[in-house]
C-alpha cells in the first residue's frame, strides 16, 4: 500500500533535527542497524519494507513480527521521497528515542565513559561510539555542541552503536565533571602535548574527553581534568581525526585495564 501523503510528510520531515526534536522520533534505515535496534530496549514504532525485502528476506521479517512491531508494506519508490540515503535499502523504521537522566551514569556498578566536547562532524560521532562500544565502554557524555545523536550519519556510521550505550547529550560539561570526580571519577583530558599514552595507567572509574579537531577541549574543562594524555607522533601530520584518536585511546586503555 501506498503512504498518504500526510505520512510521507510526517517522515520527511524527521530528516530535520528541529522535527526530530519535537516528535522525539527518528528514523532509521538499513537491515543491520534495525536489527540492533530490535535486540535493545528501544521502542520501534513502526517498520517500512518493500515487497522485494519481504520476498527475499523472510527470515528478517519473522524477526520483526516475532517482536510484534507494526510492519507497512509499501512500494520500493515511496522510500525515495523519506529517506536520508542516496540509495535506499528499502527498509526503514520509526523509533521513539530513548531518554537517559545524568543520575544513571552514577547508579552503574562499572564507570567507564567517553566525554565528548564540540564534535560537529556526524560521521566521526557516530564512528566514535561504534569503537566505544567495540571497547566495552559504559557510556558517552556530550556537551550541547557535539552534533545531535540521532542525526541519520550518526546512526549510520555507529552501524546500531546507539542503541547499546548510555548517551547523554546536551550536558553542561563543566558542572558534570565536577560532579564525576566528587563521586571518585578520574578526568582524563587528551591533546597533542600530554602525558605518553603508553606510559599512563588508566583506572576503571575513568572518564577520557576528546575535543573538536580544530579547537580542541575548553580551557575550562582541561583545568578541571586530573591528567592530559596523547597519542606520541611519529610524522609530519598536524592531527589525528578525533575518532581515530578515540579509538586508539580506547584500545591502549582497555588493553592495559583488562
Amino acid at each position: 500500500m501506498a503512504l498518504s501523503k500526510a505520512k510521507i510528510k510526517f517522515l520527511a520531515s524527521l530528516k530535520q533535527k528541529k522535527f526530530r526534536e519535537i516528535e522525539n522520533r527518528f528514523l532509521i534505515e538499513g537491515e543491520k542497524i534495525l536489527s540492533e535496534c530490535i535486540h535493545s530496549d528501544w521502542e520501534i514504532i513502526e517498520v517500512f519494507l518493500s515487497n522485494e525485502v519481504v520476498k527475499k528476506n523472510s527470515q528478517f521479517v519473522e524477526l520483526i513480527k516475532g517482536k510484534k512491531i507494526p510492519i507497512t508494506i509499501i512500494p520500493a519508490k515511496e522510500f525515495e521521497k523519506f529517506s536520508s540515503d542516496k540509495t535506499p535499502s528499502q527498509i526503514a523504521a520509526l523509533v521513539e528515542r530513548k531518554q537517559f537522566l545524568e543520575d544513571e551514569v552514577f547508579n552503574l556498578s562499572s564507570k567507564k565513559f567517553l566525554i565528548l566536547q564540540n564534535i560537529s562532524d556526524p560521521g566521526n560521532f557516530g564512528t566514535i561510539i561504534r569503537s566505544a562500544d567495540w571497547f566495552g565502554i559504559n557510556g558517552i557524555i556530550c556537551d550541547e555542541s557535539t552534533v545531535e545523536l540521532t542525526n541519520p550519519k550518526v546512526v549510520k556510521g555507529s552501524m546500531g552503536s546507539i542503541f547499546h550505550l548510555l548517551i547523554l547529550h546536551n550536558v553542561h560539561l563543566l558542572s558534570f565533571c565536577e560532579k564525576l570526580k566528587s563521586s571518585g571519577m578520574k578526568i582524563i583530558s587528551t591533546s597533542t602535548t600530554g602525558k605518553d599514552l603508553s606510559q599512563f595507567d588508566f583506572s576503571e572509574n575513568c572518564a577520557v574527553i576528546f575535543g573538536n579537531e580544530s579547537v580542541g577541549i575548553s580551557e575550562q574543562i582541561n583545568k578541571i581534568a586530573d591528567e592530559t594524555i596523547a597519542i606520541p607522533k611519529f610524522g609530519k601530520a598536524e592531527s589525528l581525526n578525533v575518532s581515530i584518536a578515540a579509538s586508539i585511546i580506547l584500545y591502549e586503555w582497555t588493553r592495559k585495564f583488562s
